[in-house]
């Protein structure tokens, strides 16, 4: 962005709250305003006299601070995310999700790992990383005890999640969805264990959160295609997009999710 971060707080009727929506709406300059008024002016998006004298007061304030100088190197701009927890019955997370508001960006992850959220901020929002504060001491001038180190525990075999399309289903009924993953680019381990959960959401929703419609555990052996069958999956009336998520467990560690294919 080449522009002055814009403080449309100068503007009449804005406040700090208008301007966070326009932030996380991806909206930082004059020039960006000025556009997103002219639509809605096109659009008919509320009166004519305030619309005009709105664009006003943004032509005013753009020629005040120049279109082409230079954002200010003390700028500062806001960064939303969203993020979302699926939980089992038994409490247990099953998997997460983080999304960037401005760009719509989202990362699903296995489970929880409050590290890998925190890493996928730093990274959306261009943060430096910053050093953790230091304990506060114990009263009476005195260090705290050192807490007692927690025994090792046994080292499970890491998750991952994978994501898939499953395309397009006309919903308003039960039926039974059958797929197939073709596993040969999982190499040759022993085995695998796997946790299949079929989600959906209307056609055309591009915001709105995943819903669970069936699920499944079980074990495999590549290279062979692993069938997945969900029984009576009930979905919501109206055309659904369908996604499958994969959690796997393999035998060999690897530092990335396998790039698997539905069959």
């Amino acid at each position: 962005m080449s522009e002055s971060l814009a403080s449309f707080r100068e503007l009449k009727g804005i406040g700090p709250a208008t301007e966070a929506r326009l932030h996380e709406a991806g909206v930082f300059t004059w020039e960006a305003l000025s556009e997103v008024v002219e639509i809605l002016s096109r659009l008919g998006t509320g009166t004519g006299e305030t619309l005009r004298e709105l664009a006003g007061q943004i032509e005013d304030r753009r020629s005040a601070a120049g279109a082409a100088s230079p954002r200010r190197a003390d700028g500062e701009h806001s960064e939303a995310f969203v993020v979302r927890i699926a939980v089992a019955a038994d409490g247990r997370p099953v998997r997460s999700s983080l999304t960037h508001v401005r760009s719509q960006t989202e990362q699903p992850l296995a489970g929880w790992a409050p590290r890998e959220l925190v890493r996928l901020i730093e990274e959306q929002a261009g943060l430096s990383g910053a050093e953790p504060a230091p304990p506060p001491e114990a009263s009476g001038g005195e260090p705290p005890a050192p807490a007692p180190e927690p025994e090792p525990a046994a080292a499970a075999p890491p998750e991952h999640l994978v994501v898939l399309d499953a395309g397009r289903a006309i919903g308003g009924s039960s039926r039974t969805i059958e797929l197939a993953v073709a596993t040969n680019r999982l190499g040759d381990p022993a085995s695998f264990e796997y946790r299949a959960t079929l989600a959906g959401r209307p056609y055309g929703d591009t915001d709105g959160p995943w819903t669970d419609l069936a699920s499944q555990e079980g074990r495999g052996r590549p290279p062979a295609r692993l069938p997945v069958r969900f029984e009576a999956v009930d979905l919501p009336p109206g055309l659904q997009r369908l996604r499958l998520e994969l959690a796997l467990r393999l035998a060999e560690p690897r530092d990335q999710a396998p790039a698997l294919a539905l069959a």
